[in-house]
């Protein structure tokens, strides 16, 4: 039995995953990741020791291996601690513990769906989270999801377009309303009586407004 890690072609960075058990070999592609594919391959052995790891199942690779948790936690450590700022990562890490870990934590990383997405955003949301708060849980969650869709792990990021078609991705401003001709001969009588030099620019700009609306 033997799991190893090799880059394929040598010297691209693009790691694989060989694997040789009872005289059968299988390769899965797992990215440039480093760390990922030193877990990927920690947890084949053990699994392979357990017996619980089956060649023949394609995806067993993505199935049994993450967890969703698992796989954000592998996003922060390589990706946000690496690239972004200290107080970035720690936002992140904790938006995930106290929001997104409670209800996807333990799901596998290719088996997340759109109205899971969905679920979770609109739960929080019911339960008084700001706005600006979900729109931030769907950002985590979208990053963590794009990290697995570049490491070739899932095919499509299920995050992408939810917000929309929830109608959450807007702000929606309050109608104009328009003053009344008493509120406009009110502006201009105070302007005339305050600020006689700016009386003709105000002028001006009204009547330009009501000829052109």
């Amino acid at each position: 039995m033997a799991v190893k890690i090799r880059q394929r072609p040598d010297g691209s960075g693009i790691r694989w995953i060989f694997i040789d058990h009872h005289g059968r070999r299988k390769a899965k592609k797992i990215g440039r990741d480093k760390r990922l594919a030193q877990e990927v391959a920690r947890k084949i052995e053990a699994r392979l020791v357990l017996g619980d790891f089956s060649l023949d199942n394609e995806s067993a690779v993505n199935r049994q291996m993450f967890s969703f948790k698992e796989y954000a936690e592998l996003w922060l450590e390589n990706y946000v601690k690496e690239l972004r700022r200290e107080s970035t990562y720690e936002r992140y890490r904790d938006i995930l513990k106290r929001y997104v870990y409670p209800i996807l934590g333990k799901k596998p990383i290719d088996q997340i769906r759109r109205v899971d997405i969905r679920d979770l955003l609109l739960k929080n949301l019911n339960y008084g989270l700001a706005r600006s708060t979900v729109s931030l849980v769907r950002d985590v969650i979208s990053g963590v999801m794009g990290y697995a869709m570049d490491e070739e792990l899932i095919g499509v990021n299920p995050v992408t377009g939810v917000m929309k078609k929830l109608g959450l991705d807007r702000k929606h401003s309050a109608p104009v309303e328009p003053m009344t001709n008493e509120e406009v001969n009110l502006v201009l009588q105070t302007c005339g009586r305050d600020y006689p030099e700016y009386y003709s620019i105000f002028a001006f700009c009204i009547q330009n407004r009501i000829a052109s609306g």
